[in-house]
């Protein structure tokens, strides 16, 4: 039976029909063909989203393994690929230079409650990008317990080398609270 109305749930053949025709019509920026976790990705919206509409929406095992067979096939059939659509680059000085311009501009032209907190903000997001670290090697979270959870002054150690100029300036950053390491 196909789907006919907007008051009725679509079933998984109707869902299977839509992955295969829209499957032809998307256009990937990065490879020849789209990519299985983005293709994946906007099925788990899609699923999401009829729960959220049908509350008594919900697919059956039969037609969950029918959907997984729909994605292998694809793949199969080289209609989507395993490469990843964009690959990850990492922060460069002139990201990190446009992001905190961008947010002392945003505070300058529509205010800001505290500058201090703005400080603070481009601050932290310099340091981290400088440490190539994530935002949690630096802080902790409320939920964590224990000594010198943050970074403090005497974690960073900043000595002339080889010289006196604003170049010769090298840094020591203990980070303690590091993934996996805490």
């Amino acid at each position: 039976m196909a789907w006919s109305s907007a008051e009725e749930a679509p079933a998984g053949v109707d869902i299977e029909r839509f992955l295969a025709s829209m499957i032809s019509k998307i256009k990937p920026i990065g490879n020849d063909v789209p990519s299985l976790s983005w293709i994946k990705g906007g099925f788990r919206r899609i699923h999401e989203g009829l729960i959220f509409k049908y509350p008594k929406f919900t697919l059956s095992p039969h037609e969950r393994m029918r959907l997984r067979s729909v994605f292998h096939q694809f793949l199969k059939d080289g209609l989507v690929t395993r490469q990843p659509t964009r690959e990850a680059q990492w922060v460069g000085a002139f990201l990190v230079r446009r992001l905190l311009v961008a947010l002392l501009r945003q505070a300058l032209e529509e205010g800001t409650t505290n500058w201090d907190k703005t400080i603070q903000k481009a601050l932290s997001m310099l340091l981290i990008a400088a440490l190539s670290c994530r935002n949690g090697d630096i802080m902790k979270t409320q939920s964590e317990t224990h000594d010198r959870p943050f970074l403090c002054y005497d974690d960073i150690t900043i000595k002339l080398v080889n010289g006196v100029g604003l170049e010769n300036l090298v840094a020591s950053v203990v980070i303690r609270n590091e993934k996996a390491k805490k």
